[in-house]
């Protein structure tokens, strides 16, 4: 926004009115000619008087603004931008490990389930032969056992 004055803090700010270098030129005047920032600086100095901009101007004005914006928005935003590309790329990254965390959580908990079954399995076959060992062993009270085979059936 060159041929603004500047504010106390520093910051441009945008002229409502510009001085006329004759003083006293018209509005049809002074649409006539171009209007020139730098010129119009040196006309201040020259002349307190001043008109109300046109709407040209203040349609230049608002383009230069616009531009302005448009200039810090693109400037601000790039960095923000970057910093969500590499977000974007970070979260896929952690969602492709996910999902293989996933799939090899799900595979193991299906083979200690498989597993687990067949751990049941064993522990019935277990019980049922120490079950079927324990017939063998079976104590009869006051038959010695120094008896034989042939000689038991006499003997009960």
């Amino acid at each position: 926004m060159g041929g603004g004055r500047k504010s106390k803090q520093g910051a441009e700010v945008a002229p409502i009115f510009r001085s006329r270098k004759d003083g006293g030129a018209t509005r049809e005047e002074e649409e006539g000619r171009e209007y020139d920032s730098d010129s119009a600086a040196s006309d201040r100095s020259r002349t307190m008087t001043a008109t109300p901009l046109t709407k040209e101007d203040l349609r230049q004005l608002l383009s230069e603004i616009k531009a302005n914006m448009a200039t810090e928005f693109d400037r601000h935003l790039t960095p923000i931008r970057e910093g969500l590309i590499d977000l974007t790329h970070r979260t896929s990254t952690i969602e492709e490990q996910l999902d293989r965390t996933v799939t090899r959580t799900t595979a193991t908990e299906n083979a200690i389930t498989a597993l687990q079954e067949q751990l049941r399995q064993l522990e019935e076959a277990q019980e049922d032969l120490n079950n079927r060992s324990r017939r063998n062993n079976i104590r009869i009270r006051g038959i010695p056992e120094t008896v034989t085979l042939e000689a038991l059936g006499p003997t009960l």
